[in-house]
């Protein structure tokens, strides 16, 4: 199995690329890195806290391992002096930029190598529509939602005795998520892509 590392925010760009990981039968281990301000570090901020508790959250929905990074020294070294120096010196450069470079692809990337760049791929996905790593896939998995004002050909009890052993998770989405997610989701897995979608369509007959 792929060793996938997915740095994550606690926002939903990182917590969706979670999801699709796992509905496509993978099981990355996901880290926070920690930054923190400058002067007189000796824990987390309440902005920060916030953000770990939703993705500590988040890990525990998808049953997912999840790391806490402390990258604050080669932040503030490489990053952010750079950053201040500039500034000083009457220009305005972005330090995100420096950040993913230096930080994300730097500093992680040097203490944490993993079998493919997830990032990398998803930019591929994007800008060229395909996936260059090579990976073994034992699984086909598909995340499928139901929303709570339609109605449904097949109740969720006939749904749960028909594929017992291929939807391996199932519960309602409440809050924000279910906006995106749907109010009710199912995860399936299953070796043939085809029976997939067999149960996808089952599943969402009206």
């Amino acid at each position: 199995m792929n060793n996938i590392a997915l740095l994550i925010s606690g926002g939903v760009d990182s917590s969706v690329a979670a999801l699709q990981l796992v509905e496509q039968g993978y099981k990355p281990t996901l880290f926070y890195i920690v930054i923190g301000p400058n002067e007189n570090f000796d824990g987390y901020d309440c902005s920060m806290e916030e953000d770990i508790e939703m993705c500590k959250w988040i890990a525990n929905r998808l049953n997912l391992n999840l790391e806490i990074v402390n990258l604050h020294e080669e932040y503030w070294s490489k990053v952010m002096e750079y950053h201040l120096n500039s500034l000083i010196n009457g220009f305005t450069p972005n330090p995100d930029v420096l950040c993913n470079r230096l930080i994300k692809f730097g500093a992680f990337n040097d203490k944490f190598a993993n079998d493919f760049d997830i990032y990398k791929e998803y930019a591929n996905l994007v800008v060229h529509n395909r996936f260059d790593s090579e990976i073994k896939r034992s699984y086909y998995c598909a995340y499928v939602s139901r929303r709570l004002n339609k109605s449904y050909l097949h109740s969720l009890d006939e749904v749960l005795s028909t594929f017992p052993t291929q939807i391996i998770h199932h519960e309602y989405i409440s809050g924000i998520f279910s906006a995106a997610l749907g109010d009710f989701g199912f995860l399936v897995r299953t070796p043939h892509f085809e029976e997939l979608e067999v149960i996808a369509h089952w599943i969402l007959e009206c």
